[in-house]
């Protein structure tokens, strides 16, 4: 853990990186900043203002002290970065190369995010596809949910008409299929990553997951067992899934702390998996007393009873080769060895991992076999396959990290508390005259 290094400490609402990991986009308050990931030095800056439509001017900066931009995200070809504010219901679309808004979006927003080079925004009312190249736009409504093929030439929309459950297929710009689903009342929708099914979570029955095909043709239903010879499943319920990258597999997590694997064949479930099947380390708790807490915490071996709390953290590897599934502050750890031949996957339990505060972000490196784990204190733990360290953020007393994410190339990690962020590099040498500088 020696070899990474921390960035100074900067105010930030929210990051994101730029899909080819040059930039990193942060905001604090009403203002974003493009700043470069090597050297976090300003490029490009902007403030986000509400117009002032009393005034009839829709370029006025009046009431720039009110917004509070939250969300950032980047289109696929990183031209352009879109700024949200959940509190107003605002979008500003930034241009990088002409260095101007080119865009904006109002009303009752309640998410937006990108479609390829198309604006999507989710409303109340249903969803809008903005071209923000011809400017025309989609509307849909009584959209509920939605899912993107895995190219994102398509978006599959969970829809209600007339008390019955629709899915609408369209390729953004008009409506490719409709058909009725199973559903009573459609909670999430997920695309397969081979773009073979899309699956649909219900909410009235919490315990069903219903399987179709992207034209229409109901493929299958898989049920949690609610038996009477199965009796811990009667109050379960499905709390997380995830397709595995191949597609041929897909994770369930229930309240109960069991994760099944379904098959795309039949789409039954032909394994199950609970926490501290392998190793079990934990995070050892500093005595107050003691002063300073260690920059360096080093994992130690326990035995720990299995809990049945729910699953809130469900994935895979990038590659599919590890599957890792979380509890409050417990994260699982398994490898997940595919057969090209054999429907049935090789699941080996790993490493239990126990924190001492509850688990607020987990993601995995999109380029080698690390995780990297915030707990809303002042570290970052970084899980390499080998073993877990964490490791104190420098002059950051206050900080509390809710947030983690990789750059795509996976040369840095940015962690981010409620008002700042802060970005860890791997290789310090690298970078020793680089912070001097600033």
């Amino acid at each position: 853990m020696e070899d990474y290094q921390f960035s100074k400490v900067y105010k930030a609402n929210s990051a994101a990186y730029s899909p080819g990991s040059t930039f990193i986009a942060t905001a604090s308050q009403n203002t974003v900043v493009i700043r470069s990931t090597s050297s976090l030095e300003s490029i490009r800056t902007w403030a986000c203002a509400v117009p002032d439509r009393s005034r009839g001017d829709s370029s006025s900066t009046h009431g720039v002290h009110e917004v509070i931009i939250d969300y950032l995200e980047w289109s696929p070809g990183g031209t352009h970065l879109l700024a949200f504010s959940h509190s107003n219901g605002l979008v500003w679309v930034f241009d990088l190369p002409k260095n101007e808004v080119v865009a904006r979006v109002g009303g009752d927003v309640l998410e937006a995010t990108w479609g390829g080079d198309f604006l999507l925004t989710q409303m109340e009312r249903g969803l809008a596809l903005y071209d923000l190249t011809s400017g025309r736009n989609l509307f849909i409504q009584n959209a509920q949910g939605y899912a993107w093929s895995p190219d994102r030439s398509y978006i599959a929309v969970s829809e209600r008409h007339q008390g019955k459950q629709y899915v609408g297929v369209y390729d953004k710009k008009t409506l490719v299929r409709h058909f009725e689903v199973l559903s009573a009342d459609t909670t999430h929708i997920s695309w397969s990553p081979c773009g073979k099914w899309i699956a649909l979570l219900d909410w009235t029955l919490s315990h069903h997951v219903f399987f179709y095909s992207p034209v229409g043709v109901y493929i299958g239903t898989y049920a949690l067992d609610t038996s009477s010879n199965a009796a811990h499943d009667l109050v379960q319920s499905i709390k997380r899934t995830a397709w595995a990258p191949n597609g041929r597999h897909f994770a369930i997590g229930d309240s109960g702390g069991l994760v099944r694997i379904v098959e795309s064949e039949n789409w039954t479930s032909i394994a199950s998996l609970r926490g501290y099947q392998g190793i079990s380390i934990h995070e050892p708790v500093v005595p107050p007393w003691t002063g300073e807490p260690p920059s360096i915490v080093q994992f130690e071996p326990t035995t720990i009873s299995p809990t049945g709390s729910a699953i809130h953290w469900l994935g895979f590897s990038p590659d599919g080769t590890v599957l890792f599934f979380g509890q409050e502050n417990v994260l699982h750890i398994a490898a997940f060895l595919v057969d090209s031949v054999s429907p049935t996957p090789v699941i080996e339990a790993t490493v239990s991992i126990s924190f001492n505060a509850s688990i607020r972000s987990v993601q995995y490196c999109p380029t080698s076999n690390r995780i990297a784990i915030v707990t809303r204190t002042r570290y970052l733990y970084l899980y390499d396959g080998l073993g877990v360290e964490g490791v104190e953020i420098p002059d950051a007393h206050s900080f509390g990290a809710l947030s983690v994410r990789w750059a795509p190339d996976g040369s840095s990690v940015a962690i981010c508390d409620k008002s700042s962020f802060c970005l860890v590099y791997e290789d310090p040498g690298a970078e020793d005259a680089k912070w001097d500088e600033m």
